[in-house]
């Protein structure tokens, strides 16, 4: 329960890691998949749709030889002491593009 409130304040506030980078979003793939294996469902749940979001901007992004590259650096990379914060790092991103996207689906909405 704490990593999920973790999450949701991070995600709540502005963030600031909020390059998008290759390497971040596989770095945020990584964590996001070892995330989805909570015990705790709201983690869980976060944790996948974060999953699903950082997938596919890996797989649209760069070539096979460049992910497997970056997976292996950043799987080495990745300090179990900072997981939680790295992840609400990677869920604040996820948020900020949602809220990107819902307001650009106001926008396109023809005049009443």
């Amino acid at each position: 329960m704490q990593i999920f409130l973790g999450l949701l304040a991070c995600a709540a506030a502005p963030a600031t890691a909020n390059a998008q980078s290759a390497p971040s979003d596989v770095r945020c793939l990584l964590l996001s998949n070892a995330f989805s294996r909570a015990e705790d469902p709201k983690v869980r749940d976060s944790a996948t749709q974060s999953k699903n979001f950082y997938l596919g901007r890996v797989e649209t992004r760069t070539n096979d030889q460049a992910i497997t590259s970056e997976i292996r650096t950043q799987a080495t990379s990745i300090d179990r002491t900072q997981a939680a914060t790295d992840m609400a790092a990677c869920v604040a991103r996820l948020v900020l593009a949602q809220q990107r996207l819902q307001r650009l689906a106001q926008a396109a909405r023809p005049p009443k």
